[in-house]
């Protein structure tokens, strides 16, 4: 299926991906370099779950945050976050990803994370040398991004526990597990 993405970025601009990838919330600097759609940039899980949340969404971002509300002791509202949500892809184009996304966790590369009572939409990635594995991935419910890799530098996750470590591996299978707790 990496052709097809790489094929599918020359269609439509790798410049208009790029551009897609800033609306869903990706701050990183990417380049227009023919290998962008597989995800050759640096991006933080974080982004990646955000992005994802976005396409669950119908295509509407919200950016990330960590501090709800805060309270005093008498129940006072100090502080209150304020959603500003933007669209980022249209409803058609959104639902369109789900749809192939639900598709690999039934019976692509992400199986692993398939859960029992509810719906799942995913992608895996593998970085050359399984040196990255990846599951990012939203459920009707909530969107998470397991990543395994060194920040610091490349290391081969090969033989770890028997097997090389691939997007469909350890990661998809802890995503499955968070998920279903």
């Amino acid at each position: 299926s990496n052709c097809g993405y790489l094929r599918l970025g020359q269609i439509v601009g790798l410049n208009n991906v790029i551009e897609t990838a800033h609306a869903l919330g990706v701050s990183a600097d990417l380049e227009a370099v023919p290998s962008l759609p597989l995800g050759v940039f640096n991006i933080t899980p974080l982004e990646m779950a955000a992005a994802y949340a976005a396409i669950a969404n119908d295509g509407v971002y919200n950016a990330p945050y960590f501090i709800e509300r805060v309270e005093d002791r008498f129940g006072n509202v100090i502080y209150e976050h304020e959603p500003t949500p933007s669209r980022a892809i249209s409803v058609q184009s959104a639902r369109l990803v789900t749809s192939v996304l639900a598709d690999n966790v039934r019976s692509g590369t992400g199986t692993r994370a398939q859960l029992a009572n509810q719906v799942a939409a995913g992608k895996t990635g593998t970085a050359q040398d399984f040196g990255d594995a990846w599951f990012v991935g939203y459920t009707p419910y909530l969107a998470t991004a397991v990543w395994m890799g060194n920040p610091e530098f490349r290391i081969e996750m090969r033989n770890v526990g028997g097997r090389n470590v691939t997007g469909g591996s350890y990661p998809a299978m802890i995503w499955g597990q968070f998920n279903t707790g």
